[in-house]
């Protein structure tokens, strides 16, 4: 772990495994604290441990992100438990096998809620705690938004909008 960030607080929205797990465990060997959240119980457990073993302060919170209100209850939560938020890394999204033509409207809907709503609501929530920790720079937006594009291609859009905030882990 180095001291470039010790003591300041990443929350990561579907950190229980994935490019969300993998992200903490970069972070945290930035020295930032971690605030996991997921809806996935057990593995979100197991990340939060693998996470305290890296020598730094881990949470783990269970909620669905596209829920506004739990976002802004655990926003308090996480306030009340590390005093300050540096970092937001809104990594949660969920995918389909199938088509676009293929998918019922209630999918269509939990798609769109989870992947696009549930960003919105983690970005507000977060507001509310962010205690002047930012990333701020111009050069840190560049490779924010230098990762977004990569995460992008990863996931199958290719010229992706990198205009969106994003974390570079």
């Amino acid at each position: 772990m180095t001291a470039m960030h010790t003591g300041s607080v990443a929350v990561v929205t579907g950190g229980a495994r994935g490019i969300g797990l993998g992200c903490a465990m970069s972070l945290a060997a930035k020295g930032f604290n971690l605030a996991l959240v997921d809806v996935l119980e057990d593995e979100l457990e197991e990340a939060t441990a693998k996470l305290r073993a890296t020598g730094v302060q881990a949470e783990s919170f269970v909620a669905d992100v596209s829920d506004f209100a739990r976002a802004a209850e655990i926003a308090g939560d996480i306030l009340e438990r590390f005093e300050a938020l540096g970092v937001l890394v809104n990594n949660t999204g969920i995918g389909s096998a199938k088509g676009l033509l293929e998918i019922s409207e209630a999918e269509w809907n939990r798609t769109i809620d989870v992947n696009l709503k549930g960003c919105f609501n983690w970005s507000e929530g977060s507001r509310s705690i962010d205690a002047g920790e930012r990333l701020g720079s111009d050069r840190q937006h560049r490779r924010v938004q230098r990762w977004y594009g990569q995460q992008a291609r990863l996931r199958g859009f290719e010229g992706g909008d990198t205009r969106h905030d994003a974390l570079a882990c």
